[in-house]
């Protein structure tokens, strides 16, 4: 059973390559970044090209093939098929499909994971160095604010959902456009959330679609 929670990271061996993984409930599938396959040595890979649609209905992922793999995990080992993107903010992300075939239970009250197979289960501690893994929020839409005014705008999330996240905004945008943008603790919800963007000056400000506001980290467990 997989129980709501806010991010968690575990860490595991893909191919003997030590990886941060993020578990991700709101994706159904896994992926993995291009930068992780190449290092790969003989695995199975399809190549494909798709593109994914997330939750959202909005936001797409570009997808060049699938990898087979093992996953190690502690004392198990499990194949998992992910789907390679070059677009994705973790190198690994485990989504629905492999956390519910292995029935995995992430306890955010003693910060471990559980992981079953038919044979054996393993519990595990979740990685405390979350708040090292920064996440890119960017624009959806083009913006545009008149002078002397201020806009809320949405963002797009490379995570489906966080109850509380920490914002801080991209300081070369506020100095390039001469805008305001706070830092925030802000919460996702289905890969969007919110920001407000003060425009002080005398000329409209305009920026463009996709472009990245700013960046979230999760606080660490208290």
């Amino acid at each position: 059973m997989i129980k709501p929670s806010s991010l968690s990271f575990i860490s595991a061996f893909v191919h003997n390559i030590h990886l941060p993984c993020l578990l991700d409930t709101g994706a159904t599938h896994s992926f993995i970044h291009t930068s992780i396959v190449r290092r790969l040595r003989n695995v199975s890979i399809t190549n494909i090209k798709q593109r994914f649609t997330l939750a959202d209905g909005n936001t797409n992922v570009n997808i060049i093939g699938i990898v087979h793999l093992n996953l190690r995990i502690g004392q198990i080992t499990t194949p998992i098929s992910d789907f390679i993107s070059k677009s994705l903010s973790h190198l690994c992300i485990l989504g629905q499909y492999w956390l519910n075939k292995y029935s995995v239970d992430i306890c955010q009250s003693t910060q471990q994971v559980i992981i079953h197979t038919a044979e054996l289960s393993v519990t595990i501690p979740m990685d405390h160095r979350i708040n090292q893994h920064h996440f890119p929020l960017k624009s959806t839409i083009a913006i545009i604010i008149p002078p002397q005014h201020e806009r809320i705008i949405e963002l797009q999330s490379p995570i489906s959902s966080s109850p509380q996240v920490i914002f801080r905004p991209n300081r070369v945008l506020q100095s390039h456009n001469l805008v305001a943008i706070p830092n925030a603790l802000i919460s996702i919800d289905k890969y969007r959330t919110y920001t407000t963007v003060v425009n002080p000056t005398n000329r409209v400000c305009r920026i463009p679609i996709n472009t990245m506001i700013g960046t979230f980290t999760i606080p660490p467990p208290k």
